[in-house]
């Protein structure tokens, strides 16, 4: 990292923000860490974030997803929800005055 400038700020950035808002639990943070150095591309960087990934509970094959960019674990459902074939109504162009909360029956077109 202290041959490249852009990293080693970078780095520091990421771990700083992580100290104080330090609301992520180490593997969460870990896994930002190493995306983010994957994000740079700086090899070096990208091993010890991996390795660090590894320590705080994330498989090899999760810390690849990491530093690829991919999904680090299958999707729940593959079915879309019910509503995703119907398009909604604009909310200007219900029988409903603004304001009043909307119910199940309203939208139903």
């Amino acid at each position: 990292m202290a041959h490249s400038p852009a990293v080693l700020t970078a780095y520091s950035s990421l771990r700083a923000v992580l100290t104080e808002h330090g609301t992520f639990d180490p593997k969460v943070g870990a896994a930002l860490t190493l995306a983010s150095a994957a994000g740079v591309g700086n090899g070096y960087m990208i091993r010890i974030a991996g390795r660090l990934a590894q320590m705080n509970g994330w498989t090899e094959e999760q810390v690849t997803a990491l530093q690829t960019g991919k999904p680090t674990a299958t999707p729940r459902s593959t079915r879309s929800p019910a509503w995703s074939g119907r398009r909604l109504p604009i909310r200007e162009t219900l029988p409903i005055p603004p304001g009043k909360p909307l119910n199940k029956t309203d939208l139903d077109v």
